[in-house]
């Protein structure tokens, strides 16, 4: 059964540390009972509203008649009751959002019968695992069908990413990951004893240098190409090759979109891509500016559009680099007030105002 207590409470609190910036709050605090978003969470009415507003999307609760008024208290097992309730009278759809950081996130509408479609496919690409461990979100696309959906289909368990170590990372283990949460695997485990699990990437471009790191130090990797729009398209073992087109998945009329089985128009595509033959392609650019963050889309003229506002900032340029294949942020700013003090109170500004992901890794005052 997909709509479980625990698959459920997940969800929710998964969206509810992105809207309090506390991933480490979701991983562990979420496992327990009897949590009151207020008293517990410490959220305001402000962001609970937002979290209903989101919970209400993502489940398709009005489309249901049934009791689901979230906002009527702030307890969180009150919350999977209801969506529970709502879930058994109407399962045909999901929402979901697209990631970014420019506050205008696109919802797009999935049927859950298209989902599971993909993940009973995937669950024929990957040979089934002992235990699944999820160190991604699960009400973002890539975490849903990986984390909710496929352990339901393989029936078997699920483990937090906080519990990740070398007796969690043993044959029969499949890791669900990020690239940055590969780059944490790897300069955290592999270098002490080889590492024989199974992993899936996504959300972000895998660093062939990284890619081949983790494959040396015997991870079994696979690299999952898609969108929020999409879904899953493509995948590849090995970060020279291209990626092989899932078996539904056809180019569009323009190239610059994909036909997928049971939808009724092209999809488009965020990507540039290269059509080579046998059902292969590769990856270009983004089409619309944005890069990935630690597995997370951000937009680099929004963060040099937000930097720009500040009190403390004279001039800025916000740029992105490529190093070892990993796409970083840099910024340099121009102080109105040059000094020590004044780069502390702009760097509390701006860690204020944009998420982790966002804040520049390199960052340079003058």
């Amino acid at each position: 059964m997909i709509w479980t207590d625990e698959n459920v409470r997940r969800i929710v609190s998964d969206q509810a540390a992105q809207l309090l910036r506390d991933q480490h709050r979701s991983l562990v605090e979420a496992e327990r009972r009897h949590i009151d978003l207020d008293k517990d969470w410490g959220m305001d009415s402000l962001q609970r509203m937002e979290l209903a507003a989101y919970v209400n999307s993502f489940f398709c609760l009005f489309d249901t008649s049934a009791e689901n008024y979230l906002l009527a208290d702030s307890v969180l097992d009150h919350w999977v009751l209801k969506i529970r309730q709502a879930r058994q009278e109407n399962d045909e759809n999901l929402v979901f959002f697209t990631s970014g950081s420019t506050g205008t996130p696109k919802r797009v509408r999935h049927s859950l019968e298209f989902l599971l479609r993909e993940a009973h496919w995937l669950a024929t690409l990957l040979s089934k695992p002992r235990r699944i461990v999820s160190m991604v979100p699960a009400h973002h696309m890539y975490g849903f069908l990986f984390t909710i959906l496929l352990p339901e289909v393989w029936q078997v368990p699920l483990i937090r990413g906080s519990k990740v170590n070398h007796e969690t990372l043993t044959e029969g283990t499949l890791v669900v990951g990020t690239p940055f949460n590969w780059q944490y695997i790897h300069q955290s485990l592999t270098g002490h004893a080889p590492v024989r699990c199974r992993g899936v990437s996504s959300a972000a471009p895998l660093p062939a240098g990284l890619f081949n790191e983790l494959i040396r130090s015997g991870i079994e990797l696979t690299e999952i190409y898609g969108s929020t729009e999409t879904a899953g398209l493509a995948y590849r073992h090995f970060p020279e090759d291209p990626y092989t087109l899932f078996p539904y998945v056809d180019p569009g009329p323009d190239q610059q979109s994909v036909w997928l089985a049971g939808k009724p128009q092209p999809v488009a595509l965020p990507d540039a891509i290269v059509w080579l033959p046998d059902r292969k392609i590769n990856v270009l650019n983004r089409r619309d500016g944005a890069v990935s963050i630690a597995g997370v889309t951000i937009y680099p003229a929004h963060i040099q559009t937000v930097l720009a506002q500040s009190p403390f900032v004279e001039a800025c340029d916000v740029f992105v680099k490529t190093l070892e294949g990993d796409a970083q942020l840099f910024c340099t700013i121009q102080l109105r007030t040059p000094g020590t003090a004044a780069q502390e109170a702009c760097l509390r500004w701006i860690k204020e105002r944009l998420t982790a992901p966002e804040v520049p890794r390199h960052l340079y005052f003058y």
